[in-house]
């Protein structure tokens, strides 16, 4: 879970995608719950934008690993 300063990090992040005019076919996030919630805080700024919102694929390969 997020903390109060991580989800509007990620707002942030996701309202400046929006103003670039970035738009995705496909959101992907690895399986921790930190990772999905700052995709979908992130992907909430394009619905609340009227723009279209892919649904959110989760890949544990996308997770972190010790190199």
């Amino acid at each position: 879970m997020l903390s109060p300063l991580g989800v509007r990090q990620a707002q942030i992040v996701g309202q400046h995608l929006v103003d670039l005019g970035l738009r995705f076919d496909r959101c992907l996030s690895g399986d921790l719950s930190r990772q999905q919630d700052t995709a979908r805080h992130a992907l909430q700024q394009f619905s609340v934008a009227g723009l279209a919102t892919p649904a959110l694929e989760v890949d544990p390969a996308f997770n972190e690993f010790d190199a």
